[in-house]
């Protein structure tokens, strides 16, 4: 397991700038690694050779994973920071929920320096929560406040703001054409 870390390491920092395919599993089975390896530790006796090597073996691992994870989010930012995606194939299973919070947080970023550049009012328009039952939508024209099913007011906006609304609201708010859904990919 520490070889096939150690490949993985290598490969996204040393042999290539661009973000690695990993397996989508990948990070779980990491953790069940250094679970397993801090189990074993609490059942030996310090003072043992064995100890020592598997201590060090789980201090080289945990920083080989962190250093992994650190440069994968850092390629993550860049990829959506210039070019607006990222190969989701390329993706952990717990990358894409990185991905998609990323997205959401970039595109609040952009409607923050459209809103300057313009003059307007830099309040945010509503809290972008990336929990699920939540549709990400884009104004189309100016609207009041609204009180979301979850009895939160969201709004006022004006048409190309950008929000994270209640499934039930954003779909009312779609079929009035009064805003657009944003697609994430998965």
């Amino acid at each position: 397991m520490y070889n096939r870390l150690y490949r993985a390491w290598r490969k996204e920092k040393l042999e290539s700038k661009d973000l690695q395919p990993m397996e989508p599993k990948f990070f779980a089975e990491m953790s069940q690694y250094v679970k397993k390896m801090r189990e074993e530790l609490r059942m030996l006796d310090e003072k043992t050779l064995r100890y020592r090597i598997l201590s060090i073996e789980l201090e080289k691992a945990q920083t080989l994973v962190s250093s992994i994870m650190q440069a994968r989010l850092q390629k993550l930012i860049d990829l959506i920071f210039y070019d607006g995606n990222a190969p989701q194939a390329h993706l952990t299973s717990e990358e894409v929920v990185i991905f998609r919070n990323l997205l959401e947080v970039f595109e609040q970023y952009r409607l923050l320096r459209r809103r300057v550049l313009e003059g307007r009012s830099t309040e945010p328009s509503a809290k972008v929560s990336p929990q699920s039952g939540k549709i990400l939508v884009r104004f189309t024209t100016k609207i009041p406040s609204v009180v979301g099913v979850d009895l939160q007011t969201y709004g006022p906006f004006e048409a190309e703001d950008i929000a994270a609304l209640p499934r039930e609201n954003a779909e009312a708010l779609i079929r009035q054409k009064a805003a657009a859904k944003i697609e994430v990919d998965d």
